[in-house]
């Protein structure tokens, strides 16, 4: 059974009655599944759950190791997933990475950080993402506008979309 966790920065604000996308047409009651960042909804997840997050800059972990949809609210303005290396020492360390085996499918949203894809990514309808998609033995699926250049090496082992 898939379950959905909500996202929502201001959560810290509202005191004990958590309204998830407050003031939105979206807003719903989150029950016991929130949090107010992405670390803490990666702790609590498992393979096919749901992330609803709501306007806003969030930061994104340095490995994603489930198959999950990360989903923002339609509209203006936009939910941004940001990522910062902490400490690089090998070659995917300045990316946020998406483990190898996993599906990651993200709906709407900015993503301004660079990532590492070793599993599967979808973009839909994501607006921008930055320099810095490096593919390796896995699938990139773009669905709406994409403005990237994309570079392969000889046997198509190895791409980066940047």
């Amino acid at each position: 059974m898939s379950t959905t966790y909500y996202v929502d920065s201001n959560f810290a604000a509202q005191g004990a009655r958590k309204v998830w996308a407050s003031g939105s047409p979206n807003a719903v009651d989150p029950g016991t599944n929130y949090a107010e960042d992405l670390a803490t909804v990666f702790q609590m997840i498992e393979d096919g759950d749901s992330i609803k997050v709501a306007r806003g800059t969030y930061a994104l972990p340095a490995g994603i190791d489930y198959n999950c949809k990360i989903m923002s609210l339609p509209g203006t303005p936009s939910t941004f997933f940001n990522y910062t290396p902490v400490n690089p020492i090998g070659p995917y360390d300045n990316y946020c990475q998406i483990n190898a085996g996993k599906t990651v499918h993200f709906i709407r949203g900015k993503i301004n950080g660079p990532l590492a894809v070793l599993g599967n990514l979808v973009l839909d309808n994501v607006e921008q993402t930055v320099p810095g998609i490096q593919v390796a033995g896995s699938a990139l699926v773009m669905i709406g506008t994409m403005t990237n250049s994309i570079t392969r090496n000889a046997n198509c082992a190895f791409e980066r979309y940047d």
